[in-house]
């Protein structure tokens, strides 16, 4: 009895096994790496346009806060107290960004701690 031809196993040198060996690898090296890579560089990209956009939005939050302060509350700091909004606002801007480093961080310790 003659076995059919796509029954018959396929006989390959140990060039060819050593080549679909190494395309198996390379498949699976694409795939465990590259995608991953890829949807890393996306959430990158959100993450910094987003920082960037804040930064943005807290500098103009911060020149409102001076421009109040100069032209809204009379002649409070006139005379030798001119520096004085420009302090405040220094000050704040400065409470502000200790404020997100604490928080990061208090977030971060909590995530390391529970893993």
């Amino acid at each position: 009895m003659r076995i059919p031809r796509w029954l018959r196993p396929e006989v390959k040198s140990p060039r060819d096994e050593l080549q679909d060996v190494l395309d198996d690898a390379k498949r699976y090296l694409t795939a465990q790496t590259m995608v991953p890579i890829k949807s890393l560089g996306r959430k990158l990209i959100y993450g910094l346009s987003g920082s960037l956009f804040a930064g943005i939005g807290v500098v103009l939050g911060l020149v409102g806060l001076l421009r109040i302060l100069q032209t809204e509350v009379g002649g409070t700091f006139s005379g030798t107290w001119t520096f004085a909004p420009y302090f405040l606002v220094a000050v704040t801007g400065l409470l502000a960004a200790a404020l997100v480093v604490i928080v990061g961080f208090r977030r971060y310790r909590k995530r390391v701690n529970v893993s």
